[in-house]
């Protein structure tokens, strides 16, 4: 969780008020505390794609738009919850790039 934390503030990700937790964590939380964290949540570690799918509607029903990035054919669920999936070049299977609305086809991504 440490590292992901420090990646987020180096990328100019992490605010005052900042939050971040591990899947097991967002598990144990009820519908009305994901509710008041999902907005401050940055970084969520050791997520599985059901997980980061709860986060997702979590921020919709705050009227986020809520945009995703896959690599895997696990990833797929967080896709159709995702208002906005991504795939990158040379990741994911056929079923995945073809489930995604956008694929990005050259070099990587960097902010």
């Amino acid at each position: 969780l440490r590292g992901a934390v420090t990646e987020a503030i180096n990328h100019g990700l992490w605010f005052e008020g900042a939050t971040s937790c591990e899947g097991d964590e967002w598990k144990g939380m009820s519908e009305a505390e994901r509710q008041e964290r999902c907005l401050s949540l940055r970084v969520m570690a050791m997520a599985s794609p059901t997980d980061i799918a709860s986060l997702a509607r979590s921020l919709q029903r705050k009227g986020e738009v809520v945009a995703i990035t896959g690599d895997s054919p696990c990833d797929l669920r967080m896709f159709l919850e995702a208002d906005v999936s991504m795939v990158l070049q040379g990741q994911g299977d056929d079923h995945l790039r073809g489930s995604a609305d956008v694929a990005h086809l050259g070099g990587g991504m960097s902010g």
